[in-house]
């Protein structure tokens, strides 16, 4: 008799690349960084250098409020910096730009002076957050939508550009979160004059400005802004990192993982994608990210731009380019600390709506295809260990 035929099925052999989503934050970016990871975690463990960007909006007298502060035009961008001077307020309320000042002893900053009406002489933060908002190429009389506000820094920084434009409210700062929502309110009531100033001659070219709390993934206003912001929520590894080192044994810093990073994609696809709707053709959508996950960064921006209903060309300030940082290769720019004064770290990337491909509805339809493809390394979940 002739043999049986097998039943038994021929296991044909998997070749779909393998994501491993579970790998935790050292291990995950051990290889995205190689040899230079010990290098990079060591700066992020070091406290940020941080500048101070004058706020016009401020009564007193420039020299008053930069006392003790030198000009800062190092780091690879454009400032408009000068040496402290008397000027009058209407020269002072002219929108010039940012202007970044540091102490001219040490690296402590000073808390900022205060004027008559509380507002503040100048905002602290990471020069490389500043820098993102130059990445805008704001002029005064801009539409501009910043999607993801708080704290209100960058918001801040915007409102240094833009002036009382035919009296029409031309920042709109968004935040979805109730609690950071109220963090950014306080914020701009503290270095942007309100409503209740606007009949003092002082602020006769205070920029108006709304607050709304939307989520950016839904916010449909197609064609509205000249320029948007989308500093999207991300996953902060440097602020988990100092966590970790502050707390010992962070919670935070234990539950992530590589998923952590490509569910939080998931979110930043749908902010960007919205933003591509909402900005004029012609206008600018700066994406940015404090992360250091590729997921986050570049995978994410070619995703959207394959997927977008807008054309979508990614440019760069040609007549103020950026040096600080690392190019990257989709046309971003990535400032690490190790390399950056500790700046970062930080990654932008800018976007020209050129045109559309297709109409735009109120909803955001999803691809056929996830974010990313990837595959769990095993079947079941694991549980967190202490």
């Amino acid at each position: 008799m002739p043999p049986k035929k097998s039943t038994k099925k021929t296991k044909v052999e998997d070749t779909t690349p393998v994501i491993k989503t579970k790998r935790g934050l050292d291990e995950f970016y051990s290889e995205v960084y190689g040899e230079r990871w010990p290098t990079l975690r060591e700066a992020l463990q070091r406290d940020t250098y941080k500048v101070a960007v004058y706020n016009r909006y401020c009564t007193l007298p420039k020299s008053e409020v930069l006392d003790g502060l030198v000009p800062f035009t190092g780091g690879g961008a454009t400032s408009t910096s000068t040496a402290p001077q008397e000027v009058s307020y209407e020269r002072q309320q002219t929108a010039t730009g940012l202007e970044f000042y540091v102490p001219a002893r040490g690296k402590i900053l000073p808390k900022p002076p205060l004027d008559e009406f509380l507002i503040k002489g100048y905002y602290i933060m990471d020069y490389a957050s500043a820098v993102v908002v130059q990445q805008l190429q704001l002029t005064p009389s801009d539409s501009v939508l910043d999607m993801c506000a708080a704290p209100g820094g960058k918001t801040v920084c915007i409102a240094q550009y833009l002036s009382n434009y035919n009296n029409m409210n031309l920042l709109t700062a968004n935040e979805f979160a109730r609690e950071r929502f109220l963090r950014l309110k306080r914020t701009l009531r503290e270095y942007i004059p309100t409503r209740n100033n606007y009949n003092n001659p002082h602020y006769l070219n205070t920029v108006h400005y709304d607050m709304s709390m939307r989520d950016g993934q839904t916010l449909f206003a197609p064609d509205k802004y000249n320029k948007i912001l989308v500093d999207a929520p991300c996953s902060s590894e440097r602020h988990l990192i100092t966590q970790n080192d502050r707390e010992g044994n962070s919670t935070e810093y234990k539950k992530f993982n590589e998923q952590t990073s490509l569910e939080i994609a998931t979110t930043q696809k749908a902010l960007l994608l919205r933003a591509f709707e909402n900005v004029k053709e012609g206008g600018l959508v700066v994406y940015s990210t404090c992360s250091l996950s590729p997921y986050e960064n570049d995978d994410l921006v070619k995703e959207c731009q394959r997927v977008t209903r807008a054309e979508m060309k990614i440019v760069t300030d040609e007549n103020h380019p950026c040096s600080l940082g690392e190019p990257t290769p989709v046309g971003g720019r990535l400032i690490l600390p190790d390399v950056s004064d500790n700046w970062g770290p930080m990654y932008f990337c800018t976007f020209q709506k050129v045109g559309v491909k297709k109409s735009f509805s109120q909803t955001v339809e999803d691809s056929d295809d996830d974010l990313f493809k990837h595959y769990d390394d095993d079947s079941e979940e694991e549980e967190d260990t202490e």
